[in-house]
């Protein structure tokens, strides 16, 4: 008769939960392959995902406001800094 033949074909929506893998015999060499696809690992992929882009964003959006807020007290420091030198230029030539 020779070796098995082999079909392999998806599952019904309704046993897509399962996730198991079927060998059903069928007419003389040929076996019917029956697998499940489990939809809870795709969407606990996608849910994944998601949580670490959410958390790169919250990461990005914190780092971006320490940077504005070092920055922009940096600059204050600076203005005072420079308002200092000036009286110091203005107060020496008028002495």
């Amino acid at each position: 008769m020779g070796p098995p033949t082999f079909e392999m074909r998806g599952a019904s929506a309704s046993k897509l939960q399962s996730g198991s893998l079927e060998l059903m015999e069928t007419s003389g060499n040929n076996i019917k392959l029956t697998y499940f696809v489990s939809y809870k690992y795709i969407l606990l992929a996608l849910a994944v995902i998601l949580v670490l882009a959410c958390l790169y964003s919250l990461i990005l959006l914190v780092l971006g406001a320490f940077l504005i807020i070092t920055f922009g007290i940096e600059l204050l420091s600076q203005k005072s800094n420079a308002k200092d030198l000036i009286a110091r230029i203005l107060s020496a030539e008028e002495n």
